[in-house]
């Protein structure tokens, strides 16, 4: 079951706001309102809120590279899984 901390579910809003508007600006690729269904997402978002933290705040080399390399190519991934969602038609468990 995901983790419904109101506190938690506005930070992870926000990184998933922030992803929808600066990463995932094609029409396949967007975090659907219904991710707090999806406990996989929940899971997932906060480690993605730590690496955005580390990037936008602490720039070394490192973080922009994990970050172009690692997490967007799993990013767009996940989101584009999600294309049934945004159309729709609810997966609880994609």
């Amino acid at each position: 079951m995901p983790n419904r901390s109101p506190r938690r579910a506005v930070a992870i809003g926000d990184v998933v706001d922030w992803l929808n508007s600066q990463w995932l600006t094609a029409d396949d690729a967007e975090l659907p309102p219904c991710w707090p269904d999806h406990p996989d997402l929940c899971q997932w978002l906060p480690a993605v809120a730590a690496a955005r933290y580390e990037v936008g705040y602490g720039v070394t080399p490192v973080a922009v590279r994990d970050w172009i390399a690692l997490w967007y190519p799993e990013v767009v991934g996940r989101s584009t899984r999600l294309t049934r969602c945004r159309l729709g038609g609810h997966r609880r468990n994609s």
